[in-house]
């Protein structure tokens, strides 16, 4: 770092027009772009592609011109040169800014969002012509007021990870945790990253042996730079590591589930703040990327205002704006057309069935041996919604568990607008909770229908994926704590033994644990469902009244607190800070001092002796 310091100090970096070069092929692959452009105008004239085929094939063609010149811009320019130093080490600039500066500015958007077909050809070298500096104003507005107006909603999501991640803290050194995240080569370039840069700094839940039987990786073991060239080098295309979504530490996170800092390269330190690292590392990316909309001048490579609301309707678990359809059973796919609408059928490959485990006030509202229809209630209670069995067929009740037994393989219908893109071809097998048209998941719909880690899985990738494409890279890790947040909290649907009621909102991990001892006792464990939680209500639905009450809604979370009788047991940091005391946090972290009261630790030793002499007088 020193020497970095030395010698950016000594050298400086300065950039003048001079250090700007026209590339000489700038002129061929305009002429080539326009020539282009007058070919799709005369296919356009004699009526055998449409306006909107016309419109598409230009702007392709006018991208596929620029990101040309962008090449060439690049090889261009001198590597001795201060303003290469600049762009190729990511200090200050890009080569998308570079290309504006010596090659074209390109396509740009219109007040609407829509990219404008008219190209800027000039550069800001040449200088724009009355025209294309008009066209330029739209984006160039547009990012001035996003810079003021969005600034403030990615702020606010940093607030919002930030609470609900503020009490993770690396709090033990080993949870024992059975599950894990397998890392899969072939997924890997979904999540943007390599396999090799997905496994560095993880702990393995497998020992791994080479072709003669010696052990290259323990279950335990950290995976450094030097195990990740050795598991390459065997062919290693999927591991099983520690994942913070499945740590079983009674509080915050363990250090073999988290793995290696990020900031220090090495193993985690107990008392690491990891929930908080976490937001702002999510976080910042936000604010940033909503500034960039102006850096990039309005230039059409897509605008982070509809990517940072995707990253708040992920993290909120808020039903997406255009959602996929998601098949709900495995079977085969059926495609027709019927008055301008497309018809999705799937036809199952077996006879389904259904079981209801009747809890607390349910009576039966059906006999054994019934044959009922689909959506006809089962069982009933006094002042709750009536059970509905989903398929139809014969009922079997079996003490409190009623099963219905489909007498035909179910068919399930979907009607799909002629816009929609279907994902799936006549004659697919698809299984249950496969996307059947374009669009996003809705997270509550894939718990239910894909399951806990599918839905884990979606949530990183997505968000990734979301930051991957404006140039700002989250790991993982961050990604999980968050995950793990949202997926702490289950239902109650029989509460046993225990004190809780049915429909109660509770922790994951108190419920397992409650559930062990009741299991001991041998009497009936608590019967719950996995919910997704957004991370606002996540964040009041904590252990914590003062953290919650801080955050939002203080007025009702005081109210509820103080009928409840509710207990702060001041675990997170924020608790903490309201009354004063130290956070559970840092380098000092589960290190009990034992302090001598009569020890002066500044001071001579005069005044030492006088102390001592006082406390024993």
């Amino acid at each position: 770092m020193q020497l970095g310091f030395k010698f950016a100090e000594k050298s400086g970096m300065t950039m003048s027009i001079s250090d700007i070069h026209v590339p000489e092929q700038k002129g061929k692959l305009i002429a080539e772009g326009e020539e282009a452009i007058d070919e799709i105008m005369k296919r356009y004239r004699r009526g055998l592609i449409t306006d909107d085929e016309r419109r598409k094939l230009s702007i392709e063609k006018w991208t596929e011109i620029r990101n040309r010149i962008q090449k060439e811009v690049m090889n261009d320019l001198p590597k001795s040169r201060s303003i290469f130093t600049m762009v190729s080490s990511g200090a200050r600039g890009s080569s998308n800014q570079m290309t504006q500066l010596s090659g074209m500015k390109g396509l740009v958007v219109n007040p609407a969002g829509g990219i404008i077909e008219v190209p800027i050809i000039s550069n800001y070298k040449e200088g724009l012509s009355v025209l294309e500096y008009f066209i330029s104003t739209h984006g160039s507005r547009k990012g001035k007021s996003d810079t003021s107006l969005k600034t403030a909603d990615a702020g606010y999501l940093t607030r919002r990870l930030v609470d609900v991640a503020q009490d993770l803290v690396i709090t033990i050194e080993d949870c024992h945790a059975e599950r894990g995240n397998i890392v899969r080569d072939a997924e890997s370039q979904e999540y943007g990253e390599t396999f090799q840069e997905r496994l560095l700094g993880r702990v393995s839940m497998e020992t791994v042996k080479n072709n003669g039987g010696r052990a290259l990786l323990k279950a335990g073991q950290e995976i450094t730079e030097e195990t990740v060239a050795l598991l390459n080098e065997v062919g290693k295309t999927e591991l099983l590591v520690r994942s913070a979504l499945y740590c079983r530490a009674p509080w915050g996170i363990c250090q073999k589930c988290y793995g290696r800092d990020l900031a220090t390269g090495e193993l985690v330190s107990i008392g690491t703040a990891v929930g908080i690292m976490a937001a702002q590392a999510i976080g910042e990316p936000g604010t940033q990327l909503t500034m960039k909309t102006f850096h990039m001048g309005g230039v059409s490579v897509g605008d982070i205002t509809s990517g940072l609301p995707r990253v708040e309707e992920i993290f909120e678990a808020r039903p997406p704006h255009n959602p996929a359809l998601l098949a709900e059973i495995s079977g085969k796919v059926l495609l027709s057309e019927h008055k301008d609408k497309q018809l999705i059928e799937i036809v199952s490959d077996e006879i389904p069935k259904e079981s209801f485990e009747l809890i607390e006030d349910y009576q039966p509202s059906v006999k054994n041996g019934d044959v009922i229809k689909a959506k006809q209630a089962v069982a009933t209670a006094i002042d709750k919604k009536a059970i509905r069995s989903n398929i139809g067929g014969r009922i079997n009740i079996k003490g409190r568990t009623i099963t219905i037994t489909s007498l035909e393989p179910i068919t399930v219908n979907y009607t799909v607008s002629p816009d929609i893109n279907v994902s799936v071809k006549n004659g697919d097998m698809v299984e249950k909770g496969s996307r059947l048209t374009d669009g996003h998941i809705d997270l509550t719909q894939s718990l239910d229908l894909r399951g806990l880690e599918a839905t884990q899985a979606y949530i990183i990738k997505e968000v990734q994926n979301i930051y991957a494409s404006h140039g700002a890279a989250v790991n993982e890790k961050h990604i999980e704590i968050i995950a793990r947040a949202m997926f702490s909290k289950v239902r109650v649907l029989q509460g046993g033994d225990s004190t809780f009621l049915t429909g109660q909102v509770i922790d994951k991990l108190e419920s397992d644990n409650i559930n062990m001892r009741l299991k001991t006792e041998k009497v009936a464990p608590i019967d719950y469902e996995q919910i997704v939680l957004g991370i606002t209500r996540a964040s009041l639905n904590t252990k914590s009244f003062l953290s919650a009450a801080s955050f939002q809604e203080t007025t009702s979370v005081l109210i509820k607190a103080a009928m409840k009788g509710q207990v702060d047991p001041l675990r997170g940091l924020k608790e903490n800070v309201i009354i004063g005391k130290l956070i559970p946090a840092g380098t000092g972290y589960g290190v009990d001092v034992k302090i001598d009261p009569t020890e002066v630790i500044v001071g001579s030793a005069s005044e030492k002796a006088s102390v001592k002499r006082e406390t024993k007088g």
